[in-house]
């Protein structure tokens, strides 16, 4: 998990691991509280030195998964909560 601490001009760069695509949409996770996570769609920019733009959809101050986003999807996606 990575604190979203600063935005660039071109949006918060991220570990590019730490965002998914389902349903044709990229998603991140986010931690709201220790063991709750949150999909949130995100809106992205360009992919460089395997970071990527996050343009829309994350805020300072968030926490976001970079280990681990396929498994809690696919716990999600069994109805085991998350």
């Amino acid at each position: 998990v990575v604190e979203i601490t600063d935005h660039a001009p071109q949006g918060v760069e991220v570990p590019a691991k730490a965002v998914f695509l389902k349903d044709n949409l990229h998603f991140v996770f986010l931690e709201q509280a220790p063991g709750q996570f949150q999909r949130k769609a995100v809106k992205l920019g360009a992919e460089r030195d395997g970071k990527i733009a996050v343009l829309e959809g994350l805020d300072i101050g968030q926490r976001l998964v970079t280990e681990g986003c396929l498994l809690l999807q696919a716990m999600m996606d069994s109805g085991m909560k998350s």
